[in-house]
C-alpha cells in the first residue's frame, strides 16, 4: 500500500533541525580533518623527500630498462654476459674502495658538527689513497678472473678500473650532500646519469658501433661529469679543510675501518654470483642472470629512497629514538615492497619477454626467486640502520660476513646442479640468515627489544602527523 503524500510531509517536518545542523557540522569536521592530515603529510619534509627520491628513481629505473633493452636485443645473452664481465672489475672495486666513507662522513658530521670541514677533507684523502691501491690490485687481478675471455675484453676491463677513483670521490661528495639533506639534488643527478647512459647507448646502436666493450664504457664514463657536478654543489655548501687534523682524520679512519667490512662484503656479495658464474658457467648464463637481477633493482627503489633520508635523521641519536624511527620505516616499506613483489611475480613472464625478447625466457624463474631475496634483503638493510646509527657498524660487518659465507657455500653447492636458479636460491638463503641475525642481535648487542613488525593505524597516523 503506498504511503500518502501527507505522511511524507509530516515525517519531513518531524526531523529536528538541530540534528540536521549537527550532521552537517560533523561532515564538515571530517572534511577539515582530512584536509589537515593531507597538509600535514605534504608539510613533512622527510616524506616529501622520500616521495621525490622514489619518483626520480622510478624514472631512473625506466631509463635503465631502456638501456637494458638496447643491449639485450643488440648483443644477445652472450654479448650481455661479456659486457657484465668487462664491468665486473670496475664496479666491484668502486664498491670496495668506497671504504665506508659515505656512512662514516654522515655519522661524524652529525655527531661533531663544528669539525665538518675536517671530516670532509679527511674523507677525500682516505678515498684517494684507497682507490689508487684498488686500481693497482685490480690491474693485476683481472687477468686471473677473466681468463675465459679474449684479450680485448680483458683490456677494456682493465682500462675501466681507472674510473674507480672518480667513483670513490663521488661517494664522499654524496655523503656531504646527504648530510646536509640535499637528497633531491643527488637524485636528480642520478637520473641525469641514466639519461647520459641511455643517449650514448642509443647513438652507438644507431651508428652500428655497439659492442660489449663500448656498452660497458657507456655505463661508466658518465661518472666523470656527474662527479664534477657533485663537487660543485658539495663545495658550495661545505669547503673541505686540510685533512691533516689528527683527531678528525683518526676518527674518520676508525669509523671507516669499522664500516669497511660492510662495504667490502656487500660489494663482494653483490658480485659473488657473477664471479662464480664466470668461473663455472658461460657468458650466456651470465647474461641471463644479469637480466634476472632486475628484480632487485625494481624492489629496491622504495627502501633505498627511504633509507637515503632515514640514516642522516637517526645518526647520533639515542637508541630508543633510532628504534622507533627505524621500526616505523621497516613496517611501512614492507607493505609496499611485498605488494610490488607479488605483482611482479605474477606478471614477470610478460615483462621480461616483452622487454628483452624470447631469448631471455630462462631468466623468468631466477627472477621470481630473486624477488623473495630482494624482499628480505630490503628488510635487513632497514634494520641495519639501528646498528650504524648507534655507532656500532662493526656488528653489521659481522652479520654481512656470515651472510657472505652462507651465500658462497650455497652457490658452490647449488650452481653445478641448478645453474642460475641455484645462484638465486643461495641469495634467498643468505638473506634469510642475515634477517635472523639482525633481529636477534637487537636484544643481544644493542639491548633493545625487537620493534613491532606488523603495521597498525598508529603508524599511518604518525606519517600524517609527524
Amino acid at each position: 500500500m503506498p504511503i500518502p503524500r501527507t505522511h511524507w510531509r509530516r515525517a519531513k517536518q518531524s526531523i529536528d533541525p538541530h540534528e540536521t545542523d549537527s550532521l552537517q557540522e560533523n561532515k564538515q569536521q571530517k572534511y577539515r580533518s582530512t584536509v589537515t592530515r593531507m597538509r600535514g603529510l605534504f608539510r613533512n619534509q622527510r616524506v616529501n623527500s622520500m616521495i621525490l627520491i622514489a619518483s626520480l628513481r622510478v624514472v631512473s629505473l625506466v631509463t635503465n630498462l631502456g638501456t637494458g633493452m638496447i643491449t639485450a636485443w643488440s648483443l644477445g645473452p652472450a654479448g650481455r654476459g661479456t659486457q657484465a664481465a668487462i664491468l665486473l672489475g670496475a664496479l666491484t672495486l668502486s664498491g670496495i674502495c668506497s671504504f665506508g666513507l659515505h656512512t662514516a662522513l654522515v655519522y661524524n658530521m652529525k655527531s661533531d658538527p663544528p669539525n665538518k670541514s675536517y671530516y670532509f677533507g679527511s674523507a677525500l684523502l682516505i678515498g684517494l689513497i684507497v682507490s689508487l691501491i684498488g686500481v693497482t690490485i685490480g690491474w693485476f687481478a683481472l687477468p686471473w678472473i677473466l681468463d675465459k675471455f679474449d684479450e680485448h675484453t680483458l683490456l677494456a676491463g682493465r682500462l675501466l678500473t681507472f674510473v674507480v677513483p672518480v667513483s670513490v670521490i663521488s661517494y664522499v661528495l654524496n655523503g656531504v650532500l646527504d648530510g646536509h639533506h640535499e637528497f633531491n639534488f643527488v637524485s636528480r643527478l642520478g637520473l641525469l646519469n641514466n639519461f647520459f647512459i641511455l643517449c650514448s647507448l642509443s647513438l652507438l646502436w644507431l651508428s652500428g658501433l655497439l659492442t660489449p666493450a663500448t656498452a660497458a664504457m657507456s655505463y661508466l664514463l658518465p661518472t666523470v661529469p656527474i662527479t664534477a657536478m657533485l663537487a660543485w654543489r658539495a663545495t658550495s655548501i661545505l669547503r673541505p679543510a686540510t685533512p691533516f687534523h689528527g683527531a678528525c682524520l683518526k676518527r674518520m679512519f676508525t669509523y671507516s675501518v669499522r664500516f669497511f667490512g660492510v662495504d667490502l662484503i656487500c660489494t663482494v656479495s653483490g658480485y659473488l654470483d657473477q664471479f662464480l658464474m664466470v668461473l663455472f658457467l658461460n657468458a650466456q648464463d651470465l647474461g641471463l642472470y644479469s637480466v634476472a637481477t632486475t628484480a632487485e633493482r625494481v624492489l629496491g627503489i622504495i627502501p633505498a629512497s627511504i633509507l637515503t633520508v632515514t640514516f642522516p635523521s637517526v645518526a647520533g641519536r639515542s637508541k630508543d629514538d633510532i628504534r622507533e624511527i627505524v621500526g616505523i620505516t621497516a613496517r611501512l616499506t614492507s607493505i609496499v615492497t611485498t605488494s610490488a613483489a607479488v605483482f611482479l611475480g605474477i606478471f614477470a613472464p610478460y615483462f621480461l619477454l616483452l622487454l628483452y625478447g624470447p631469448k631471455f625466457a630462462e631468466a623468468i624463474v631466477p627472477f621470481r626467486i630473486l624477488l623473495l631475496s630482494a624482499l628480505v634483503s630490503n628488510a635487513v638493510g632497514t634494520f641495519y640502520q639501528m646498528y650504524s646509527g648507534s655507532g656500532r657498524p662493526e656488528i653489521v660487518t659481522v652479520f654481512e660476513a656470515i651472510g657472505f659465507v652462507i651465500a658462497a657455500t650455497s652457490m658452490v653447492i647449488l650452481i653445478p646442479f641448478y645453474g642460475i636458479n641455484g645462484v638465486a636460491i643461495a641469495a634467498v638463503l643468505s638473506a634469510a640468515g642475515r634477517l635472523i641475525l639482525v633481529l636477534g642481535g637487537l636484544p643481544a648487542v644493542l639491548h633493545l627489544s625487537i620493534p613491532r613488525l606488523i603495521i597498525n593505524w598508529a603508524d599511518i597516523k604518525r606519517v600524517f602527523h609527524p
